[in-house]
Order: structure tokens, then sequence, then C-alpha cells
């Protein structure tokens, strides 16, 4: 069943999908050992992830101006490349319920990083707002923003 469909956009499907995401490109802080002091520029790109969808429900929701819109519901997961293990990626109150709304994007925060996905047009943006304040100064934490694309696999 095709559910929400925008214009200048492809419908989301009310079923599970699953996506390979790659960063394309990321920018953030990073320690330089030379200097002995923190620094903006430009990060590895080399990561990768699975973003697993497990549909739950279609419903009728209101928008802000207090539309209906159709609603789809999901369990969104996250599988950091090299790893085997799901991690949760729940919404921005915590629930373990994403929803998904016409403008096809989902937002949910996993592993200590803040995600949107936009499934129309396939990319995303990953925040990771950790390191650097705790004091530590070594290049393990480094804050990052990054972005890049996301390919349906089933």
């Amino acid at each position: 069943m095709l559910a929400l469909l925008t214009e200048n956009a492809q419908a989301v499907e009310a079923k599970n999908a699953t996506y390979y995401c790659a960063v394309e490109m990321a920018g953030g802080l990073f320690y330089d050992e030379n200097l002995k002091r923190w620094r903006s520029g430009t990060l590895r790109t080399d990561d990768r992830f699975v973003l697993k969808l497990k549909y739950l429900t279609t419903r009728m929701g209101k928008d802000l101006v207090n539309r209906d819109e159709v609603v789809l519901t999901f369990n969104v997961a996250i599988v950091e490349g090299g790893s085997n293990t799901d991690a949760e990626c729940r919404a921005r109150d915590w629930s373990e319920v994403v929803e998904v709304r016409p403008n096809n994007y989902i937002f949910c925060n996993a592993v200590l990083s803040d995600y949107v996905i936009n499934l129309s047009n396939n990319r995303f943006l990953r925040n990771y707002m950790s390191g650097y304040v705790d004091g530590v100064e070594n290049n393990k934490n480094t804050p990052a923003v990054s972005g890049g694309t996301c390919t349906r696999i089933n």
C-alpha cells in the first residue's frame, strides 16, 4: 500500500524496508597533535550504516496548521558499519515509535547521533555532538556533522 505522496517525491511504502547508507561528506572538530589544540576541518568519510524500518501502523494525524494528513509509524534501527547489533533509533520525544509524515522525513537518535533522513531523495544528515567538551585531547571522540545517501536494499 502506498501511503505518503508529496509533490516531486516518491511515496513511502507502508511496509518494512532496509537501506544501506554511506557518508559522502563530513566536517567537524579534531585535535591537532602538532599544535596541541582543537581545530575545524574535513573528517573521515568512510562510515557506513544500515537503516532498518519496521512498519507498525498507518493513521490519520494533523499537520502544523491542523490539516488532516496520513502518518506512518515505524520502529527504526541503525546498524553501524562493522557491527551486527541493531541500535534503536528513537523519536525526538524518546519514543520507540518514529513517525513519517507527508514530507517523508525520519527524525531519530541512536548511538549518540541525531539522524535526519529524507526517504524521498535518499539523503541523510547525521549530527554527533559528543567529545571536545569532555576535556579529552585526542581524536577518538570528535564532534561532527556528516551527510550522504542511502540505497534501499529491500
